[in-house]
């Protein structure tokens, strides 16, 4: 394994170990709520280990952020390029694989007009006051 190729594994090995503390927080998390919530039906007080859930929880919060980062905060040039991919994808799925039917990237160009079938309205029928009698 070359210098680079080491270094980049040991990142990756950290970024799991990351992962795997996380969701060994968010297991014991759930098993000791769920604990404390049962004592607290058989104290005749479920809501009494309420706090413990809501401070622990913001806690496991701010592990997640640490972990994974928070949501929408990697909005990068990279980011945009590929959401512009999926959502090109999108439309071009949804009006066909034929070239002329296909929208083009840029979103100025195209009128969405070209691409539905619209109907003409069917006429509604004039009704005079005595057919409503």
């Amino acid at each position: 394994m070359s210098n680079n190729e080491d270094k980049l594994f040991k990142l990756a090995q950290k970024k799991v170990k990351k992962k795997k503390a996380f969701y060994r927080h968010l297991q014991a998390f759930v098993m000791v709520n769920v604990a404390l919530f049962f004592v607290g039906l058989m104290e005749n007080d479920p809501f009494g280990p309420f706090p413990v859930a809501i401070f622990w929880g913001i806690g496991l919060g701010f592990h997640y952020a640490n972990v994974f980062g928070l949501p929408g905060g990697k909005l990068t040039d990279e980011w945009e390029e590929k959401e512009l991919e999926k959502e090109y994808n999108k439309l071009k799925n949804r009006f066909g694989s034929n070239q002329q039917a296909l929208p083009p990237k840029n979103r100025d160009e195209f009128d969405i007009d070209d691409h539905l079938d619209l109907k003409q309205p069917q006429k509604v029928r004039d009704y005079e006051d005595r057919d409503f009698v």
